[in-house]
């Protein structure tokens, strides 16, 4: 691998580069350092596997170079990658990502002198520590829910914790999931918000999507218009979105999910018209016309028109033939303005 570049102080990058850095092609690579690199790696994570953690670290800094030294080092993380988390990795990730990039390369998409860490191991060890620290917060909060299924996690901490205990619920088997959705159900507010949409994905019947738009948190109530349209009977899946339309930040997107519904469903097709006439919800419900999965929509919308009662509701008819935007619908659409205009 060429080096281009060994900087020494600070240079014309979007931020400056460190004191020592090298700069590097990596199109031309150094297959005799490449070699020695992967030996160091070898031996480097020989010594992890045996728990020795400090020969890990001293392998790699008696490297020849910072090149050679952050290649070994990818080379392990990569393995690391493999593994199960186990406290050896954990130490030496938590090196890793306390070591500041040394090797560089320029911006592949500009021609200034713009630099990026090439192995970037920083980075990616700080995410494989997250990574396994949320692999752990999953199989404590399975291990206790499969003890315990009645008692509802407590996960006080957002972020990693609350993500492995999702990932928990995701892998109880049939009968703990029957348990836990039960408890929730009947206790909602000790359910962490951002677990309802793990417990919906596993358990979507109305009772529990319904709980999920009261008390879930925002991920979890616009899960719950998805899972509704896709995982409902179609009477059931319309009066969930009716308690999403409740919330004006989740309407427009029921009024969007009634689309597929309304072809077959009478009540899926009230609801769009009566939302025609409402200043807020008039542009989504006119959008839903317009994506009706039937080759026969235009007509549909034309229907419509006899039952339009306000001018509001008229002009979102008018703006569905916009959106739908077929020959049929532009013809339409000019039909319907002659017919509105005032007579000369």
């Amino acid at each position: 691998m060429l080096l281009l570049a060994a900087v020494l102080a600070g240079g014309s990058a979007a931020e400056p580069l460190p004191s020592g850095a090298v700069v590097i092609d990596p199109q031309r690579v150094d297959g005799a350092l490449g070699m020695k690199s992967a030996q160091r790696a070898t031996q480097a994570f020989a010594a992890l596997q045996r728990g020795d953690v400090g020969a890990a670290t001293r392998i790699l800094q008696e490297a020849s170079s910072a090149l050679e030294a952050e290649w070994a080092a990818d080379q392990v993380l990569q393995r690391l990658e493999t593994e199960p988390p186990n406290e050896s990795g954990r130490r030496w990730l938590a090196w890793a990502a306390a070591q500041p990039p040394r090797v560089f390369r320029r911006h592949d998409e500009t021609v200034a002198d713009w630099f990026l860490p090439h192995f970037n191991i920083a980075a990616r060890a700080e995410g494989l520590l997250a990574q396994w620290a949320r692999a752990d917060a999953r199989d404590a909060c399975l291990d206790a829910l499969t003890q315990a299924p009645t008692q509802l996690p407590k996960v006080d901490a957002p972020g990693l914790a609350q993500q492995g205990c999702a990932d928990a619920v995701a892998g109880l088997d049939d009968a703990a999931l029957a348990v836990l959705r039960d408890a929730a159900l009947a206790m909602p507010t000790e359910v962490v918000p951002s677990l309802w949409q793990a417990l919906a994905e596993r358990a979507p019947d109305s009772d529990v999507l319904v709980a999920a738009l009261r008390y879930g948190d925002a991920a979890a109530r616009l899960a719950v218009i998805r899972l509704a349209a896709d995982r409902l009977p179609p009477a059931q899946s319309i009066a969930v979105l009716d308690h999403a339309a409740e919330q004006p930040e989740l309407a427009s997107a029921a009024t969007l999910a009634l689309a597929p519904l309304a072809t077959t469903e009478p009540a899926a097709l009230e609801r769009l018209a009566r939302r025609l006439g409402d200043t807020q919800l008039g542009p989504s419900a006119a959008a839903a016309l317009a994506r009706l999965p039937t080759p026969d929509r235009v007509k549909r919308i034309e229907a419509l028109w006899s039952q339009a009662k306000t001018a509001g509701a008229r002009e979102h008819l008018l703006l569905a033939l916009d959106l739908e935007g077929s020959a049929e619908a532009r013809a339409l659409r000019m039909q319907w303005r002659r017919q509105s205009a005032p007579a000369p």
